[in-house]
């Protein structure tokens, strides 16, 4: 009897797969996720939207550590189903968090002029910080006030400035 496989050997045993399902949150962001959520979403007739505000289960494929031993399997998978939930959670919120730092970022004209009005405010030597000012803007005014930066940026900026 010819068989496809040219490895297969009769009684030996197959090589154990790892495929757990693992379930993703909501607004995942890897690279799995669109097509998946895009079949599903033609599947069921729902819109992407309602499709990607719901968690998804996949089978995540993985090669395992020791394809003939079951135990080693099989303690793969429970690792792949703890480890891979949490680390898409992590991602998720990393992506929210720096889509908020995008949208709280300031740009350098309103961070030089904040400083101006405090130096003016709080009573500083605005007369001396003046020149200090005007140069470090003009310099960067062809870079940096088209850009958005986040206030650490810009402290460090400053810190370094007056120094």
């Amino acid at each position: 009897m010819k068989v496809a496989n040219p490895d297969y050997v009769v009684g030996k045993k197959p090589p154990y797969a790892m495929q757990p399902p693992v379930t993703r949150p909501s607004f995942c962001v890897c690279d799995v996720c669109p097509a998946h959520r895009q079949r599903k979403a033609q599947e069921t007739g729902r819109t992407m939207d309602e499709v990607w505000s719901e968690p998804l289960v996949i089978r995540a494929r993985r090669a395992s550590p020791d394809p003939s031993n079951y135990r080693a399997t099989a303690a793969a998978v429970q690792d792949v189903l703890v480890n891979e939930p949490l680390r898409h959670a992590a991602a998720v919120k990393a992506a929210e968090e720096a889509k908020l730092a995008k949208q709280n970022a300031r740009c350098f004209g309103d961070i030089v002029d904040a400083y101006r009005l405090y130096m003016q405010s709080e009573g500083k030597r605005y007369d001396k910080a003046v020149s200090r000012i005007n140069s470090s803007s003009a310099r960067s005014a062809a870079i940096a006030m088209r850009t958005r930066s986040t206030w650490p940026t810009s402290a460090r900026f400053w810190r370094r400035s007056h120094t």
